[in-house]
């Protein structure tokens, strides 16, 4: 016989704010599993941390063998990736230039929350995001996830005024 073999069940990305529930299993060559011991004084199959690091857990069986397995939590630090496109094309139907942006992160499970533009236009809870614009500058957009971590981006929009004297009339 040998001891028990102790599992964490595997964490996803986890924002800094956020508390994690852990939950151990083992699985006892000899016997039951009676008791569970966590790094952090828990004592049943299951705890709930705050913070990053590493927490091990030793769960203990009726023969008295122990197994022990260890986990490393580790915050989501990755700023939101940023894509930004001009559309001139309905420029010369509209008068208008359209900018377009998309957002993504590197983790799937981490969504994100905002997309802010300098002109003052917000879009939560999407991955994509436009504005329509009939003046010059520099339009900057700042993308925020859901673990709070943010990046910005800027396009310049210059001389709208050539862009009509280029529309192809028809």
């Amino acid at each position: 016989f040998g001891p028990p073999i102790a599992s964490i069940e595997e964490v996803a990305q986890v924002c800094e704010a956020d508390s994690v529930l852990l939950t151990a299993s083992g699985g006892a060559v000899s016997g039951s599993i009676t008791g569970y011991a966590w790094s952090n004084n828990a004592s049943t199959d299951t705890t709930t941390v705050l913070g990053e690091g590493r927490y091990t857990v030793t769960v203990t069986d009726n023969c008295g063998l122990t197994g022990i397995e260890i986990i490393n939590l580790e915050y989501y630090k990755s700023k939101p990736r940023i894509s930004m496109t001009n559309e001139i094309n309905d420029y010369c139907q509209t008068g208008n230039i359209t900018i377009f942006t998309g957002a993504s992160t590197s983790e799937n499970l981490i969504g994100i929350s905002e997309i802010k533009w300098s002109s003052g236009q917000i879009t939560t809870n999407a991955n994509t995001s436009e504005i329509v614009v009939t003046t010059e500058g520099e339009y900057k957009v700042t993308v925020t996830d859901e673990c709070g971590n943010t990046n910005e981006d800027a396009i310049d929009i210059e001389n709208p005024s050539e862009i009509i004297d280029s529309c192809v009339q028809f």
